[in-house]
């Protein structure tokens, strides 16, 4: 059940960070984002953990090669 739950988790998390990137690609605002969808139905428990870090730069953004 643990493992279920933690799949769970991560794939939202994976979620957010992506939807996060398309917004910032289309010249949105990462905060502004972050703001509107917590009080949205995109909302969840993941994105008010997780989505409250991206804004803040704790991620730092990488390349592939």
């Amino acid at each position: 059940m643990k493992l279920i739950n933690n799949m769970l988790g991560q794939i939202a998390t994976v979620a957010i960070a992506e939807a996060l990137v398309f917004g910032e690609k289309a010249g949105l605002d990462l905060q502004k984002i972050y703001e509107v969808v917590r009080v949205s139905t995109g909302s969840s428990v993941q994105f008010e953990n997780r989505g409250a870090e991206l804004p803040s730069g704790l991620f730092q953004r990488t390349t592939s090669q």
